[in-house]
């Protein structure tokens, strides 16, 4: 029986919101090949300004990177905890838009809303960022880039060994371990407690020039293991 992994409330409140960083950017594209683009930003720019907006000041305690931006769990003193949707569509463009990291004090502007009983801020202006001073600055950089893997890419690990897991957490269950030149699919990333996970899916496959590594050249395993690696260990992937 194939184990799949569970998901957080969290996880899927911000991937959730993810999709909508992708939805706007669409969206955004679509009005500008759309007629009548001026009357329909004005539309949408009058619906803003009508729109209650907020600031929130805080913590990035979690972030999930997307394709055209990211959410951000900001911890605050007095307001409680936001998923904070940051799109360069929203701020306004690439030249407004910044990257945070967790840890990192920010200061957010938007339009405040609820899914559930999660408290979401669409946010349109990052007001300050101010970096935090450790170096797992590093992980999400390299986060920020495994988030531009598409599914379909075609990328192999290349750490000699690492482990499954079934969550984001070195305490969930193991599923087992891959190793050098086992060809996956990049499913998404986070960064927690200032650990990079990435999420996968082995095809149980491998790379041309690691055959030498496994018996027949060839992963002795079935199914499509799906989960979490990283943790303690960055997880080191190529692609193609």
């Amino acid at each position: 029986m194939t184990n799949y992994p569970k998901i957080s409330t969290t996880t899927i409140n911000m991937l959730l919101l993810l999709a909508l960083i992708n939805l706007a950017y669409a969206c955004a594209n679509e009005k500008n090949n759309t007629p009548n683009t001026n009357e329909t930003a004005q539309n949408v720019a009058n619906t803003e300004k009508t729109a209650e907006t907020i600031v929130i000041n805080g913590t990035v305690k979690e972030i999930a990177f997307g394709k055209d931006g990211y959410t951000a769990q900001v911890a605050t003193e007095e307001q409680g905890t936001y998923d904070a949707l940051v799109s360069i569509v929203n701020v306004g463009g690439r030249e407004n838009y910044q990257q945070c990291n967790v840890g990192d004090k920010v200061s957010f502007k938007g339009i405040p809303s609820n899914l559930g009983d999660a408290k979401l801020l669409t946010v349109k202006e990052i007001l300050s960022i101010t970096a935090a001073n450790n170096a797992q600055n590093q992980d999400q950089d390299i986060a920020a880039k495994y988030s531009k893997i598409s599914p379909k890419d075609y990328c192999w690990q290349t750490n000699k060994v690492i482990v499954l897991h079934t969550e984001a957490r070195a305490d969930s269950k193991v599923e087992g371990k891959h190793f050098a030149g086992e060809l996956l699919q990049v499913l998404g990333t986070k960064v927690l407690e200032n650990q990079l996970w990435v999420n996968v899916t082995y095809s149980l496959k491998v790379k041309a020039g690691y055959e030498s590594q496994f018996a027949d050249g060839q992963v002795m395993s079935s199914g499509s293991p799906t989960g979490w690696i990283g943790g303690d260990e960055i997880p080191e992937i190529a692609c193609k």
